[in-house]
């Protein structure tokens, strides 16, 4: 009998990283919170009694599945964006590069954060929930509790429609009442996780304590807020696409709900309560020990003694920061992001799109001749970020740009940029990081506020999302800038770059009310003409 794995939490699955990578993953954040755990058994084998104790022991536990599918699984999204190059690796990222996405990637992005991530964050809300009627019955405060457990959910719901557009939300891991849950649209979900973090945000009182060891924001409650209301804009700015003002300067008309979209994005900004210093960015942290490794360096590792192989800097990526012919001067963050070609030496060279790499395997020994991801960003305690101030600097510019104040956009854009260039000069095996003459430099070659466009924004959101493979994605799904030449030898139909992953055969024959979508398909966002 088929078992829907959405609303199934004891189904055993195969990864696509190895039981290696995903254990070595999980084993790192538990041992790194030891504190977290009163309980001293896996937190999904413990009994009903124990986690209405402790219930935020399953939170550690469910964010280290979301983050490990967001590290391993989905490099496609910067390959797709072409940020990346998929090379070497004995041909499966060259493959990528192709738009060849494999059936456990499906299966691995939609079951596990459905069972894993979504699933135990609804554990959490529930027992909490129950709680909150006696809340000095249990050791912890439900309310704080619930309300962090929420907004981590309402990500993963945010996550998962962004692969794979029209999915269950409203009947999503409510097995009793929902056995085989509806796809709701896209706009609902994202209108949907809108409110439930409005609810959340209300209901956090930063006076009373957290989760324990809260290895995001040590018990900054502040720092949570702003991190639901980054996840509102990200979903209003999907919102904002979705309803076909992607080009010009304002927002076109009210939502078909009636709400106006604009005045909701205006008091979001304008409240500031959001990400706005690379100390409240929110990242899964991985440590530079054996099992708690960033998962893609544990893949190299295991296959090159740590060298990265499979992972290059796209030639658009290489084009549009050398800027050759343009009036900006060379991106600085170009020697952050890269590693100068192994046989030119003092040079950059960006890969094709699904062209591959001239690396012999399983090292390069010297022959690789394209400049790979530098291993500022492919280290092993490399965060999983899902929302950076520097994202959000740059989404207020673009704001302001569309809303004619120029003179905003361009300052906004400046504050973006140099939160980017800040973050990775602080990471601590930066051996020349970018000078304040050099980004002084950069930014004083950008156009002045009477010459910006709204592509010029765009554009520097999606090198600033460089290695941030699903928000890489949604950027140019939502944007098309920069303006991408797909793959010569794609496998998609037309040779398009794909759009959304398709739901997983296996989930699509035990709900009937899951469908097959191709990913040549557009997701909702993508425009008026888009699908769901």
């Amino acid at each position: 009998m088929a078992i829907s794995l959405m609303n199934y939490t004891g189904m055993n699955m195969k990864r696509f990283a190895t039981a290696l990578i995903l254990t070595v993953a999980l084993a790192g954040v538990l041992t790194g919170c030891s504190d977290f755990l009163d309980i001293n058994e896996d937190p999904n084998s413990a009994t009903r009694e124990q986690l209405e104790q402790v219930p935020e022991n399953l939170i550690p536990q469910a964010a280290a599945q979301l983050a490990v599918n967001k590290s391993i699984e989905n490099y496609y999204g910067a390959i797709f964006s072409q940020t990346w190059a998929g090379v070497g690796f004995f041909g499966n990222f060259t493959s990528a590069g192709r738009y060849n996405v494999g059936g456990l990637t499906f299966g691995n992005t939609f079951i596990n954060n459905y069972q894993d991530a979504a699933g135990n964050f609804t554990q959490v809300i529930d027992i909490a929930e129950q709680a909150q009627g006696d809340p000095g019955a249990v050791p912890y405060n439900p309310t704080n509790v619930r309300a962090q457990a929420e907004i981590l959910r309402q990500y993963t719901y945010f996550y998962i429609t962004s692969f794979f557009g029209a999915v269950p939300y409203t009947e999503a891991n409510r097995v009793e009442q929902f056995p085989e849950p509806s796809p709701d649209p896209q706009e609902e979900i994202l209108r949907g996780i809108i409110a439930e973090l409005d609810t959340a945000v209300t209901n956090i009182d930063p006076a009373k304590q957290g989760i324990g060891g809260d290895f995001f924001y040590q018990g900054n409650l502040d720092n949570w807020e702003r991190f639901a209301n980054t996840i509102k804009l990200k979903a209003y700015f999907l919102l904002l696409s979705g309803e076909g003002s992607r080009t010009g300067s304002g927002v076109e008309g009210a939502l078909p709900n009636g709400n106006d979209l604009q005045t909701e994005i205006e008091n979001l900004i304008a409240e500031g309560n959001l990400i706005q210093e690379n100390s409240q960015n929110f990242a899964f942290p991985y440590l530079d020990e054996a099992t708690q490794q960033n998962p893609l360096y544990g893949l190299s590792v295991q296959f090159s003694n740590g060298e990265n192989v499979s992972w290059a800097c796209s030639q658009e990526l290489v084009n549009q920061m050398l800027a050759e012919g343009e009036s900006r001067d060379q991106d600085p963050r170009l020697r952050l992001y890269c590693q100068e070609d192994q046989i030119a030496g003092s040079d950059f060279t960006g890969t094709p799109p699904g062209a591959g790499g001239t690396g012999s395997q399983p090292l390069s020994n010297g022959t690789i001749d394209e400049s790979v991801v530098s291993d500022i960003i492919h280290r092993p305690e490399a965060p999983e970020e899902f929302a950076t101030a520097a994202e959000v600097l740059l989404k207020e510019a673009e704001w302001a740009f569309r809303n004619g104040n120029r003179s905003t956009a361009r300052t906004k854009l400046e504050e973006g940029i140099r939160l980017s260039i800040e973050e990775i000069n602080g990471y601590t095996n930066v051996a020349s990081p970018v000078t304040e003459p050099e980004i002084n430099a950069y930014l004083n070659s950008l156009p002045s506020a009477g010459n910006l466009t709204l592509e010029d924004i765009q554009l520097q959101q999606w090198i600033d999302l460089f290695e941030r493979q699903i928000d890489v994605w949604n950027q140019w799904r939502r944007t098309k800038v920069p303006d991408l030449t797909p793959a010569a030898n794609a496998v998609t139909d037309g040779g398009v770059i794909p759009r959304r992953y398709n739901i997983p055969q296996n989930e699509r024959s035990a709900n009937p009310n899951l469908e097959s979508r191709r990913i040549e398909t557009p997701v909702w966002f993508e425009g008026p003409s888009a699908n769901n």
